[in-house]
């Protein structure tokens, strides 16, 4: 077969390079035809991006289908006008606390119906998002918050950050206190800034599980790039309302975010209440009627395969997929399971079963 015919060609192949090297050289780790096969692959087709940034894409989601829902949680359907409007008024104020394009805005958080607007808005002032999680060790939080060198702390949900946290050298600005000042000034909001394709866009730190954290720095080309690549493989349509449940530290929170907002399709945001509640989280997703869904194949366990009659595309990343988990959605709906790490904008490899 042809796996037999690949090995044996590179055993031929390591053998007639041994012949062709001094003795005491080390083999090579591929063979020139090996490097060719892969420069073959490297080279996917090029699709251009409909806009330069997120930012700007969804602008243009708000002028073309105002009405269109963006964000959905049990209380209320937010359209996309909404958020782009409220997301300009707190672009305003974080300029006005002399957050730059290119500076960076850490957000003290958890799993947030606001933090989808937040981090549109941080887009829009041509800053960069980096997520503090409420949870996380406060020495952890201080690191993290002082290596990106923020320019504000923003606090959501009326969250209490730690000492350490509000002891930087940086404006702390709670979400709800921005938003109230705003509607009291009122006024329409300046225009958001653009940001270069090239600068950056979110920060991510790893788990710091063989050493210091480090900063994962995003563009705002990646991120897009990012968004285009799930929307095509999910084949994601406004229609749309993909399930978000990952903690914002996590890579899977930004993938599911983007690649929902590219299609100009909704986000659902669920706290962690319901994520741990998984008869709510059975209820939710079919009374809101969630379309996408990505999870950790443990997570996905907990539901026993029970059947989701809205949802047709399910996705499973972070471990192993369960094999019977995996044939029993994989019968039913479209399944497919995801690969990559931070530093490849989280999903270099998609299997699609």
């Amino acid at each position: 077969n042809g796996s037999a015919e690949a090995w044996l060609a590179g055993l031929v192949g390591s053998l007639a390079a041994l012949l062709d090297q001094p003795v005491d050289a080390p083999l090579p780790l591929l063979l020139p035809a090996e490097c060719a096969q892969l420069e073959h692959w490297e080279q996917g087709e090029a699709i251009p991006a409909p806009a330069a940034t997120m930012a700007e894409l969804f602008s243009r989601h708000a002028a073309e289908g105002p009405d269109r829902p963006a964000i959905i949680t049990d209380s209320a359907c937010h359209s996309y006008a909404e958020i782009n409007g409220a997301a300009q008024v707190l672009a305003a104020r974080l300029r006005d606390l002399h957050v730059l394009p290119g500076g960076t805005v850490g957000v003290y958080t958890e799993r947030s119906a606001s933090l989808p607007m937040v981090i549109l808005a941080i887009w829009q002032a041509g800053a960069c998002y980096l997520p503090l999680v409420e949870g996380l060790p406060e020495d952890r939080l201080a690191f993290n918050a002082r290596d990106a060198a923020i320019d504000v702390l923003l606090v959501l949900d009326g969250l209490a950050p730690p000492e350490a946290l509000l002891a930087g050298a940086y404006s702390v600005l709670h979400l709800g206190d921005a938003l109230a000042a705003s509607a009291d000034i009122g006024g329409t909001a300046p225009a958001p800034i653009a940001s270069s394709p090239a600068g950056p866009a979110v920060i991510l730190y790893t788990s710091g599980s063989t050493g210091t954290p480090k900063g994962v720095v995003m563009s705002h080309a990646g991120v897009m790039n990012l968004g285009l690549g799930l929307a095509r493989m999910h084949g994601t349509t406004e229609r749309d309302r993909t399930l978000s449940i990952t903690s914002p530290s996590f890579d899977l929170w930004l993938s599911d975010l983007v690649g929902t907002w590219f299609a100009a399709a909704a986000i659902l945001p669920a706290t962690r209440a319901e994520m741990e509640d998984l008869d709510h989280m059975r209820g939710k997703m079919r009374r809101l009627g969630v379309t996408i869904a990505t999870m950790t194949p443990s997570y996905l366990r907990m539901f026993d395969q029970a059947e989701f009659p809205d949802l047709r595309l399910l996705m499973t990343v972070g471990e192993a997929p369960v094999l019977p988990d995996a044939r029993f959605y994989a019968e039913r709906l479209a399944y497919c399971n995801g690969y990559g790490p931070t530093e490849t904008v989280t999903t270099p490899l998609i299997w699609l079963a």
